[in-house]
């Protein structure tokens, strides 16, 4: 099992790991459902940061895209440590 965690709610699970095989760490995202994997940079990592949840919200609607095809398919989760996030700090919002 990679190192790493879990981060997961009713709607999604994935698998955080930091990756150190180019010429700098990335962070590696896993959704656990599909298998399917992504990586951010420092930069890419940065720019979420100062992004603010309204100019994200189309690209995270999972109705839009990943529930699409109707199914409902079940999610089983490694033991493992897991983070749970809630609403934003309310600095943030605006």
């Amino acid at each position: 099992m990679e190192d790493g965690f879990v981060i997961d709610n009713e709607f999604a699970a994935v698998r955080v790991t930091c990756d150190r095989q180019g010429n700098s760490p990335r962070l590696k995202i896993t959704d656990l459902r599909s298998g399917k994997s992504g990586w951010l940079d420092a930069l890419e990592l940065e720019t979420l940061a100062w992004l603010r949840h309204e100019e994200i919200a189309h690209l995270v609607d999972p109705s839009a895209s990943r529930w699409a095809d109707g199914r409902d398919e079940h999610v089983v989760l490694e033991p493992g440590p897991r983070v749970r996030f809630g609403a934003p700090p309310a600095e943030r919002v605006r």
